[in-house]
């Protein structure tokens, strides 16, 4: 029906046609913005195009724990890997004189025995030292930690096999050993080398001869097993595992 030549429109009419406006262009030709699929902002140009702006992303920051190499998370817990059943490992702070099983075939445990006490939790630990009758160990399975409880140093297993992931190179106190040579008398494997200060009960200059290891070596069996010509009047550390 017309009225004054005005079509009058239903009601109902009017009302979908204003949503429909509201919906793509405001009155002055701006752009009203929606939500698009998977979470993106649609915006609605005045030109009938539609742009859509990605939703930001969460990025962990690089350096954040639990990434690891291709993006898996390390499967080891505790400070820096550390686990129940970790041993620990280091070098005395104290430089010794070999003849330290003189007065008796203990000498040398004793002797880490001793230095341990200043670590927390307390536990047995036994010297790197071999004899003719007694191989220097280690813990099977275990990994061996140093006293910082963080660097690995690698396991009994890499430890024989002169595969150490790090340097032995931190004292009982948690700071550097005085120098690189360490009294051991022993392969990698434990067993004793033919140079071992008559048993540890000498000291006298060479030709009287002591094995050595390095304590900055990764990866080589250099670290129980350096050189065996060292003169027994010499005074070097000795390294002490927990057991």
């Amino acid at each position: 029906m017309y009225d004054g030549g005005v079509r009058a429109w239903p009601a109902a009419a009017l009302w979908l046609w204003g949503c429909a406006q509201l919906l793509s262009v405001d009155e002055f030709g701006g752009t009203t913005s929606g939500a698009g699929a998977g979470g993106a902002a649609v915006t609605a140009t005045s030109d009938g195009q539609t742009a859509s702006t990605p939703e930001s992303s969460s990025v962990s920051n690089p350096g954040d724990v639990g990434v690891g190499t291709g993006g898996s998370a390390p499967t080891s817990t505790g400070t820096g890997g550390w686990v129940a059943g970790s041993k620990r490992i280091f070098v005395s702070a104290a430089v010794l004189s070999p003849n330290f099983l003189a007065s008796s075939p203990d000498g040398a445990n004793a002797l880490c025995q001793k230095y341990s006490n200043v670590l927390n939790p307390k536990g047995t630990f036994k010297a790197w030292i071999a004899t003719a009758t007694a191989p220097a160990t280690c813990t099977a399975g275990a990994a061996y930690y140093l006293v910082d409880k963080a660097t690995l140093v690698g396991t009994c297993t890499e430890l024989k096999g002169g595969k150490n992931e790090h340097a032995i190179n931190m004292t009982e106190f948690g700071g550097p050993p005085a120098g690189t040579y360490v009294w051991t008398g022993a392969f990698p494997s434990g067993n004793a080398t033919t140079a071992t200060c008559v048993n540890w009960t000498s000291n006298a200059p060479s030709p009287v001869i002591g094995t050595i290891g390095y304590n900055n070596v990764v990866s080589s069996t250099s670290w129980s097993n350096a050189s065996n010509a060292m003169g027994c009047s010499n005074n070097y550390p000795i390294y002490c595992l927990e057991q």
